[in-house]
């Protein structure tokens, strides 16, 4: 399920009725969190101009297994990431931030991302 918009704080019947039996009104705190929870994806790997060790020692390997038809191997780095936001758009954002300021060396690897809310 996809993330849209902003999450509208809502009081719930309790909480109303909780309010109204102390006669006051409700308060910031009486009210549900508007920030939304969302689960990034990030997957990192090596520019295909950028020599492989790793992807090229795990091709021997299969092949020495006896699955002789891989071709190539490229390895890399997958990171799951639990993130609250206003909007999908600050969540992106700031994911693109993470990513190009720590979880990728943006001269030798790539990276992509998906954002979906989180359950």
């Amino acid at each position: 399920a996809q993330c849209t918009g902003v999450a509208q704080p809502v009081a719930s019947k309790l909480s109303l009725r909780f309010q109204l039996a102390r006669n006051s009104a409700p308060t910031a705190g009486d009210l549900p969190n508007p920030m939304q929870k969302y689960l990034a994806k990030v997957y990192v790997s090596l520019k295909s101009t950028v020599n492989d060790p790793e992807g090229l020692t795990i091709r021997g390997a299969l092949v020495t297994l006896g699955y002789d038809k891989v071709e190539t191997v490229r390895a890399g780095k997958y990171f799951q990431i639990e993130i609250e936001s206003e909007s999908q758009d600050d969540a992106s954002k700031a994911v693109e931030g993470m990513c190009s300021q720590l979880l990728a060396n943006p001269v030798i690897e790539q990276y992509v991302f998906e954002l979906t809310c989180a359950e």
